[in-house]
């Protein structure tokens, strides 16, 4: 008898120390789809350096994307209880993100901008690939993502680290539109797809994927060495590399390319404001 009570108590020893897959690593990379207002490009976002605000340990959270590239949050995680708290640069204080000791049923607060603020409640819990996973009755997203709020085991909220911040934040960041994690590395390793498929992100441009919208605005030569030609009139024209980094932007249409690394560019095209064209163009 003395040995099973001992046995049991080593038992609910071990599984009181039990921990989630933890959020926080060096050589992990989320690539995340971000909304703007006429598209969504992709965008990378990773940790950096150790940081103590307070009297708390937070890991730098750094966004790469077309026009903000820096510190865009701190980030901290209890990963016995699967619980991380974000930090936004323009905050004054920090909100919890993730809680993964979450049942069926029990609530959560979101203050996603621009969706709004709710009690949302967990509508589901369930393991995938031996990882938990809990989906909430939250919805986001406009026309280019179109989710439930999700907490997963080792990615973290799909919704990325940034969804839980306030306006100053979101304004400084650029982050007025949604974000939704697409893949995510661990070093070279693919460990997470929301398309297990094509391992893509859905539509970018105005419901189509890299698509050309009309035939009126056409850059050439495609593919360029020197020089990128843009038909129309009255145009802006941006071009973004593959992770949807912003490369230029001019309403210039006679565009110098020959400083530019070779390789393949996405061309977006306004007229008169709106969205004409988007196509893809190689430079070699």
């Amino acid at each position: 008898m003395r040995y099973t009570i001992t046995l049991f108590l080593i038992l609910i020893s071990a599984s009181s120390f039990a921990q989630y897959q933890p959020l926080i690593s060096d050589s992990t990379s989320w690539y995340i789809k971000h909304e703007i207002w006429d598209g969504a490009f992709i965008e990378h976002l990773y940790l950096g350096d150790t940081v103590t605000i307070g009297s708390k340990l937070y890991h730098e959270v750094m966004l790469e994307e077309g026009t903000f590239q820096g510190v865009a949050g701190y980030l901290r995680e209890d990963p016995s209880t699967g619980k991380a708290w974000l930090l936004g640069i323009e905050d004054t204080s920090e909100y919890l993100i993730m809680d993964l000791s979450l049942s069926a049923g029990d609530s959560f607060y979101v203050k996603m901008f621009p969706y709004g603020e709710a009690y949302a409640h967990v509508a589901e819990a369930e393991l995938v690939n031996g990882k938990k996973v809990l989906t909430l009755d939250y919805h986001f997203g406009g026309g280019f993502i179109d989710e439930e709020l999700k907490f997963m085991e080792g990615v973290g909220p799909n919704a990325t680290f940034l969804y839980q911040v306030d306006y100053a934040t979101a304004s400084q960041i650029e982050a007025l539109f949604g974000y939704l994690v697409c893949t995510v590395y661990e070093g070279s390793i693919l460990t997470y797809a929301w398309d297990t498929i094509t391992f893509e992100c859905g539509p970018l441009f105005d419901g189509i994927s890299q698509q050309q919208l009309s035939g009126n605005y056409v850059p050439f030569p495609n593919p360029a060495t020197d020089l990128l030609y843009i038909n129309g009139f009255s145009v802006e024209t941006t071009l973004f590399t593959p992770m949807g980094i912003e490369i230029m932007k001019t309403k210039a249409t006679v565009i110098p390319v020959a400083h530019l690394p070779r390789g393949i560019y996405y061309v977006h095209i306004k007229s008169e404001g709106k969205p004409a064209a988007t196509t893809k163009v190689i430079l070699q």
